[in-house]
């Protein structure tokens, strides 16, 4: 990977042979004082990764979009919605462009979830979310986007 300058000034240089390692506990990546630390050193992200990771399946979803139909934005918009709602128990989320016309499917572990051709509409996000989570956590609630009558299993 080449160098990278930065200005601190219109005409003042400085070069970086790489990035800074950000932390995970902010928004942007840096702590408050905006100086990044490295994950090994930060005292506050020490073990954030790994934390309830071992409870729950992590599973792998894809969404599989109709490109003529536009519906690259709304692929992208249920991705960003899983993966905020199950950021521990998914492994990652992939949008991929369908070979045939007016395609929209979600699949998790390679098993079809959700297909609008078969039902006919787009998935509502509460759904998509219900059908996720029955099958990577089913004890997990989902606040407001649970079905009534949904018991989080009490230990």
């Amino acid at each position: 990977m080449g160098d990278i300058l930065f200005a601190s000034s219109p005409k003042v240089w400085t070069r970086r042979t790489s990035l800074p390692i950000t932390c995970k506990r902010t928004r942007t990546g840096f702590h408050a004082k905006g100086i990044a630390r490295a994950r090994e050193d930060c005292d506050e992200c020490e073990g954030q990764e790994e934390a309830g990771r071992d409870e729950v399946v992590r599973g792998n979803v894809r969404i599989e979009y109709c490109t003529g139909c536009r519906w690259l934005l709304r692929a992208g918009w249920t991705a960003q919605e899983l993966l905020t709602t199950f950021e521990k128990e998914l492994v990652g989320v992939t949008i991929a462009p369908a070979t045939s016309s007016g395609v929209f499917d979600v699949y998790l572990d390679g098993k079809l979830v959700f297909s609008r051709k078969e039902v006919g509409r787009f998935p509502e996000m509460k759904e998509l979310k219900q059908l996720v989570r029955d099958q990577i956590n089913p004890e997990r609630d989902l606040g407001h986007s649970d079905v009534k009558g949904h018991k989080q299993k009490t230990t």
